[in-house]
């Protein structure tokens, strides 16, 4: 898990935690923490919906899969450009 996050072994013994605890509480403006967010929080979304797969094996309910992992927290933090309203 260490090589898909990118955190070196000797940062953190549990590099999900490490990552979790490091989200933003309010809208980033660095350009560097949001690059950073958009390039981990899809790949953080896929291994806890993995996680939860695997402690539920049994579970009659359809199992989690989605598309765009993560992508409301990645539109909150990089919205899309407006679109110009048309001039009636």
């Amino acid at each position: 898990m260490h090589k898909r996050l990118t955190i070196h072994i000797t940062k953190t013994e549990d590099p999900l935690s490490y990552i979790l605890n490091r989200l933003p509480k309010s809208k980033p403006s660095s350009a560097s923490r949001i690059q950073w967010l958009q390039v981990l929080w899809p790949i953080v979304c896929t291994i806890l919906a993995v996680l939860d797969a695997h402690q539920h094996p049994t579970s009659t309910q359809q199992q989690y899969h989605d598309e765009n992992p993560g992508q409301a927290l990645l539109t909150w933090i990089n919205p899309p450009p407006e679109l110009p309203r048309p001039l009636l």
